[in-house]
């Protein structure tokens, strides 16, 4: 007998469909998905039902972290019923598969939001400046525990390459202090491009990805910027990469209680603006080779990596063939606080 239904793949790979037991399979990733994708049997109630998975891979792939439930999140300390927010890097790191010069030197970001009910939401930017936004519901594993989970994964450009992660949530005291968020298992795929001004071959086979980050809560008074002092300048944009000669630049700025910024340094081009509510930066400065690339990136407020991190795309040059690079940019106190 073959009756149609549907459901949705936790983060553990259980299938939840109205009606009957959850069936377990083992974790699987996208290629696997690919292979998972066909006729398989389920049992409900005394009669064993078989249906064939009539969905792409980005559909079942985005199911995979959907429809958790909405148990209440009281176990992540600190959640309220605005809903919590945290600051997540990408740091740029050696890639066994891509040459460092065709692989972005700079940081990657995200902008998370939990809310009470389970729904997490991710916008941001990679690294070449691609921005990719996704959203799922938290992974409980047991009652009690204070380490969730979400998978996420999105298409990027135009379907022909993806990005992929487990975030890892955990407040508890014996990790706090260094981090809130951590990333495993990243995968960032960029299929050759051969008309872009960036990276135009990619890294169609992927590059691994980590990812860490904090807990961000702009404060009833003062910058969202952590360590600041009363000196003046107080605090430093260092821009790394990117087509500049090591060790790269430094431009110094003021920055009030209000997160308003005073240009401190010769640069008189150089801009940098900071979102209160998100503590996601950007600005533009002044390259060597005068052209004013933009830059973006957020701030991390706790633990020992405490700053601001992002990337910046140089300009690419008016010669066919040739393409740009893309550099680091790091947001510290001035002086940097121990």
């Amino acid at each position: 007998m073959s009756v149609p239904f549907s459901g949705a793949l936790d983060n553990d790979g259980v299938l939840h469909f109205k009606g009957t037991s959850a069936t377990t399979f083992p974790v699987i990733d996208k290629t696997e998905f690919e292979s998972f994708l066909g006729v398989f049997s389920v049992s409900r109630a005394r009669t064993t039902a078989s249906a064939t998975l009539k969905t792409d891979v980005t559909t079942l792939a985005t199911a995979s972290a959907a429809k958790q439930g909405s148990t209440a999140l009281s176990a992540i300390a600190g959640t309220t019923a605005s809903g919590q927010k945290y600051s997540v890097v990408f740091p740029s790191k050696a890639q066994a598969s891509v040459s460092t010069v065709n692989y972005p030197q700079g940081d990657g970001y995200a902008s998370v939001t939990v809310k009470p009910n389970g729904s997490v939401s991710v916008s941001g930017a990679l690294a070449d400046g691609t921005t990719y936004s996704a959203s799922g519901k938290l992974h409980l594993p047991s009652v009690g525990n204070l380490t969730q989970s979400i998978s996420l994964y999105t298409n990027l450009y135009t379907k022909k390459g993806a990005f992929a992660t487990e975030l890892i949530f955990d407040v508890s005291a014996a990790t706090h202090a260094s981090s809130d968020v951590l990333g495993t298992g990243t995968k960032w795929i960029r299929p050759v491009l051969p008309r872009s001004r960036y990276y135009p071959a990619g890294w169609p086979t992927g590059a691994e990805v980590d990812a860490i980050g904090a807990r961000f809560t702009p404060p009833p008074t003062g910058s969202v910027l952590p360590h600041l002092t009363a000196a003046t300048p107080n605090a430093q944009l260092q821009f790394a990469d990117g087509e500049l000669i090591a060790p790269g630049l430094t431009r110094d700025v003021l920055i009030s209680p209000t997160n308003s910024v005073t240009n401190k340094s010769t640069d008189t081009s150089l801009k940098l603006s900071i979102t209160k509510t998100s503590g996601v930066f950007s600005g533009a400065f002044t390259h060597p080779d005068g052209t004013k690339p933009a830059f973006k990136g957020i701030i991390i407020q706790e633990g020992p990596l405490a700053g601001g991190y992002g990337f910046f795309r140089s300009t690419p040059p008016s010669i066919y063939g040739q393409s740009g690079l893309c550099g680091g940019v790091t947001l510290v106190p001035n002086p940097v606080a121990p």
